[in-house]
């Protein structure tokens, strides 16, 4: 699968006093699979798309990701359901057949003992999906994790770009999979379904 390559330049972390670089978004190319037949919202709260990781000392790395991952949760909706809105919070929600809200549960870096060993990154979000009606549909948790080298002070920025890039690849694959593969959405879609054919009618 051929991945697409966008630089996202997010905004610099108040009073780091250092240039940062642009996080560069590779947005997976998710499976052909058949979509759920229904109008998605992907609602975005602040504590999403502001998000910031919880990491420090590595020159040059830009913490905030709340840019990275708004493109990745519009780029999952869209891989999911048919029709896909994208709101933010405090605004007044769509009238959608399905509300999709993120939340992040936490991003844990593991350091190794020594320079020569390797750093762990996991990263979980909860998938909260309501009805129009407000009724939770499902709840789920995807992760993400990547393991590489620590680095050198130099270098530590570039190797956490990479694990960056592929621990939250792999949390929105996570997620795409476990909703695609998740009775309760596939059962939401048929009743959206039924409902379109009984006004057609």
């Amino acid at each position: 699968m051929r991945a697409v390559s966008l630089a996202v330049v997010l905004p610099l972390v108040a009073g780091c006093g250092v240039n940062t670089t642009p996080h560069v978004l590779r947005l997976p190319a998710y499976p052909s699979a058949p979509k759920i037949l229904a109008h998605a919202e992907m609602r975005l709260t602040p504590q999403f798309a502001g998000y910031e990781l919880p990491v420090r000392g590595a020159r040059g790395f830009d913490p905030q990701i709340g840019g990275v991952l708004c493109s990745h949760a519009e780029a999952l909706a869209n891989a999911v359901f048919e029709r896909v809105t994208v709101s933010r919070a405090p605004a007044p929600p769509a009238a959608a057949d399905a509300v999709i809200t993120p939340t992040i549960i936490g991003v844990h870096r593991t350091l190794p003992s020594n320079a020569q060993g390797d750093a762990q990154d996991v990263m979980e979000i909860e998938w909260r999906i309501e009805d129009a009606r407000g009724r939770v549909v499902w709840v789920g948790t995807s992760k993400g994790e990547a393991t590489g080298p620590s680095g050198t002070a130099s270098s530590r920025g570039a190797y956490m770009e990479t694990q960056l890039r592929q621990m939250v690849d792999r949390a929105f694959r996570h997620a795409y999979d476990l909703m695609i593969a998740s009775p309760e959405i596939h059962a939401l879609g048929d009743r959206v379904r039924l409902a379109d054919d009984r006004r057609d009618s």
